[in-house]
């Protein structure tokens, strides 16, 4: 969905998403994300290549998260 768009730096993604597709943040330039409370699902390579992408802000529920989700987010500490 957002696939390549270099210049997105922000996104809140609303609560009543409860999976990522594949690929759609790949290659974007997100710092922090903050994933939904009933979200389960981060599909393959959901924010590969987000290269900005510093912290992820889990919640207790994920039950299954995708190939290379998170490959190449080399900023990426905790």
């Amino acid at each position: 969905m957002f696939q390549n768009c270099a210049n997105l730096t922000e996104f809140s993604i609303p609560e009543f998403v409860t999976s990522l597709g594949t690929g759609v943040f790949y290659a974007t330039s997100l710092t922090t994300i903050k994933l939904p409370s009933n979200m389960t699902v981060i599909g393959e390579g959901a924010f590969c290549r987000c290269e900005n992408l510093v912290e992820v802000i889990f919640n207790q529920v994920i039950t299954t998260i995708g190939s290379i989700a998170f490959g190449v987010c080399t900023a990426l500490d905790r």
